[in-house]
């Protein structure tokens, strides 16, 4: 079983890395024995994006670790701190449904810092296998030689910050 695999990235691109939030309702005018709580967020980037290949080849009842390429065009480093994958429905052999006979068990556990303009692996970022994203095959009752030299699509989203 072959994956292939598409990507998206988004956010909200950010002059600076942090922007306080008021937690308070108050009145623009607070009275000094009243303190202000200030919480910091820090702002999405956009324009990354994120591949991915599964290692190895799947078949019924295995799961396989993927690695992701991550590509920051922008003139600063970026903390990935959320990467989703999508198993999509259609695949390369129309009797073979992606949802079906594909399922994510684990997405990204890490959030690697990706150097400006530039692609990396979380591999060559050295993120443990264990942080990785893994995909499976599960064993069905029914038979799945359908899926037997299939390409499933994938479709990945992320959220990054300034790091």
């Amino acid at each position: 079983v072959l994956v292939s695999a598409f990507a998206v990235g988004y956010g909200v691109a950010a002059a600076s890395p942090f922007d306080p939030i008021a937690e308070s309702k108050a009145a623009p005018a607070i009275p000094a024995t009243k303190p202000v709580q200030i919480k910091w967020a820090a702002r999405q980037v956009k324009g990354f994006t994120i591949s991915g290949k599964a290692q190895g080849l799947l078949s019924p009842g295995t799961s396989r670790r993927v690695n992701l390429v991550i590509t920051n065009p922008s003139s600063f480093a970026i903390r990935v701190t959320n990467v989703t994958i999508e198993i999509g429905a259609l695949t390369s052999r129309p009797a073979c449904s992606g949802k079906e006979n594909l399922v994510v068990t684990r997405n990204l556990a890490a959030t690697p810092i990706v150097p400006k303009k530039s692609s990396k692996s979380l591999q060559d970022l050295g993120i443990s296998k264990t942080e990785w994203p893994r995909i499976m095959m599960p064993d069905l009752p029914t038979n799945q030689d359908a899926c037997k030299a299939t390409t499933f699509t994938l479709r990945y989203t992320g959220t990054a910050v300034k790091a």
